[in-house]
């Protein structure tokens, strides 16, 4: 077999030709030209091809937009609007365009599972809790976005007296390869960044979640 023919069979079983337009070609009898002619076409597509995949890979990278919505006990509601997250030289930045939420600071945290629905725990329905904990690949404490700890601690949203929230937040410790399979978590009350006087900065119920895709 001429070493045309094996370029030819390992794009047709990558499917970028069809197989039946070569089928009843052979290597012996395929002419010297439409050899080359095949082999710049395949490699044309080829890098077409790759030239695709790397953009959709890199803009993947660069932004993404989640939309978060209320969490009840039967499961997440009605959208409260979205957060666009950015890749920046510095971090992770949230761009949050919400409204609803109860005016004050409201913890937010990248949570493990990409799941917004309830969970049932200690015989109590928890709204948002199929998300899991808090992101935390190395171990470690609630310490917030800018010490060692969980790497899912993210800086607190700050709703005004309407609700809404639009104030960016940074958090340097990430990049947007974490974030991909997990869920964005807001809870009711505040963040301390700190396990003391209560657990997980004392936020308390979570109040909307928003699905990132892996």
């Amino acid at each position: 077999m001429h070493r045309s023919t094996g370029l030819l069979a390992a794009v047709i079983a990558a499917g970028l030709i069809p197989a039946l337009v070569l089928a009843d070609r052979h290597a012996e009898s395929l002419p010297l030209d439409d050899v080359r002619q095949d082999a710049m076409e395949i490699g044309e597509k080829a890098e077409a091809m790759t030239a695709k995949a790397a953009n959709e890979r890199d803009s993947k990278n660069r932004s993404m937009e989640i939309t978060m919505r209320a969490v009840t006990e039967k499961g997440p509601a009605d959208s409260m609007g979205t957060i666009k997250v950015e890749a920046s030289p510095h971090g992770v930045l949230f761009r949050p365009d919400l409204a609803g939420l109860k005016p004050g600071v409201h913890g937010f945290h990248l949570h493990e599972n990409p799941d917004c629905g309830p969970l049932k725990k200690d015989g109590k329905t928890v709204p948002g809790g199929a998300a899991g904990g808090h992101y935390n690949p190395k171990g470690g404490s609630h310490n917030g976005p800018y010490e060692k700890g969980h790497m899912g601690d993210l800086p607190a949203l700050y709703a005004t007296s309407d609700g809404s929230v639009t104030v960016p937040v940074l958090a340097p410790r990430l990049k947007i390869k974490d974030l991909y399979g997990r869920a964005l978590i807001i809870h009711e009350g505040g963040d301390n960044y700190s396990d003391s006087p209560e657990a997980l900065g004392g936020g308390g119920a979570r109040v909307a979640c928003g699905v990132i895709e892996k």
